[in-house]
């Protein structure tokens, strides 16, 4: 009964290069398959106040030693396809997802120096139309025709 700080393992920050030497799963890491096709067992855990240049990798590397479901990383994107700053991450297990936000509140490096206070939530669900779409994938989802400005 605390504020979430003195739990049962401790916090670790993300740091740079902390996945070396570690299973990054969901990106060619051994992954876990998720238990049926509705994830039933899987969580979702949002992220926000991502740097904007966030890539998938970087998100994976934040959460270095938890299983994250293959393709589990959706970064959002604004109406005109820029990076929204947000993300949700799909894990392999609801121990996985609580794990993860031991991370809440912690920094993530920016690329070209700083860093990011990244605030984690959970949700039972993806954000619409994010599931399946990966990062390298979502250029291809917001190029509609006639969309835009």
């Amino acid at each position: 009964a605390g504020n979430g700080t003195g739990g049962s393992g401790s916090v670790r920050a993300a740091r740079p290069g902390s996945a070396a030497g570690r299973e990054r799963v969901g990106h060619g890491a051994s992954a876990v398959p998720p238990s049926g096709d509705g994830g039933s067992s899987a969580v979702v855990v949002k992220m926000r106040g991502l740097p904007y240049s966030a890539s998938d990798e970087q998100i994976a590397d934040f959460f270095s030693g938890l299983r994250i479901a293959p393709n589990g990383v959706s970064i959002g994107r604004d109406a005109g396809g820029r990076p929204s700053g947000e993300a949700h991450v799909e894990f392999c297990s609801d121990n996985d997802a609580q794990a993860a936000m031991a991370f809440n509140r912690q920094r993530m490096s920016a690329p070209g120096g700083g860093s990011r206070y990244i605030e984690l939530f959970r949700t039972k669900q993806l954000s619409s139309g994010a599931r399946g779409r990966s990062a390298a994938a979502g250029d291809a989802a917001v190029a509609a025709p006639g969309g835009g400005a």
